[in-house]
């Protein structure tokens, strides 16, 4: 079984939508997060169709910090059993 990574990283996944938002505007007009995918409706500005940078720095965004999650987390754990 996977990890609900979406549902269990929520405020991750709106600081993602906020820092792609600041760069490259859009409106949500729907958004779902389910436990293993996201449903969204956008408009975009006119004249923009660009869909997939957004996603593609949405998704670049999260994975970054949930990197930097799991790194932090394997030092702590490293530390905490004394491995160095």
């Amino acid at each position: 079984m996977s990890e609900a990574i979406p549902i269990n990283r929520i405020d991750d996944l709106r600081n993602a939508v906020r820092y792609v938002r600041t760069r490259h505007p859009f409106v949500i007009d729907a958004m779902v997060v389910l436990p293993e995918h996201i449903h969204a409706v956008w408009t975009l500005p006119t004249g923009d169709a660009d869909h997939s940078l957004r996603w593609r720095l949405l998704k670049s965004w999260f994975s970054r910090r949930m990197s930097v999650c799991r790194r932090r987390r394997c030092l702590c754990l490293r530390v905490a059993l004394g491995i160095k």
